[in-house]
């Protein structure tokens, strides 16, 4: 009695131990939209649930600032002109055209492109969208 009560108590604990280690790689299989277009995902849900969104395809609007060392999106410009880095992400232009993204500094704009939440160890993670195009919120073509 007393072993399968162990035996028993074993497994469970290993079962939880393996479905812990299962969360830490979150993917999302299905889009919260139904389907594998880029869907547009508000900037605090991204903020907040980084792990959940990695490696997703996504529009997101936000308060465009790129400088040196600091190009991110922002909530707004408030948000950005108050400063804390906890409300933006960073944003990726390698692949994309850098001269023709500084024509949306400093404005609303909507980004689409790749989400990544990077692990860089000791707690420290990267929330970081690869830029695949952006327009100015209220427009529809890529400006």
């Amino acid at each position: 009695m007393k072993t399968s009560i162990v035996i028993v108590l074993l497994l469970t604990c290993l079962g939880h131990n393996y479905s812990f280690a299962r969360t830490d790689t979150t993917q999302v299989e299905h889009p919260p939209n139904g389907h594998n277009s880029p869907y547009r995902i508000d900037l605090v849900d991204i903020i907040s649930k980084s792990q959940y969104y990695d490696g997703q395809q996504m529009e997101v609007i936000g308060y465009l600032n790129l400088g040196f060392e600091v190009d991110a999106l922002w909530l707004s410009e408030a948000a950005y002109k108050a400063g804390g880095r906890n409300k933006s992400i960073c944003v990726n232009l390698y692949k994309f055209n850098i001269k023709q993204a500084k024509r949306f500094n400093h404005h609303e704009v909507v980004i689409e492109g790749v989400f990544h939440c990077i692990d860089r160890g000791l707690g420290l993670t990267i929330n970081e969208l690869a830029v695949k195009s952006i327009r100015r919120c209220g427009h529809s073509n890529n400006k």
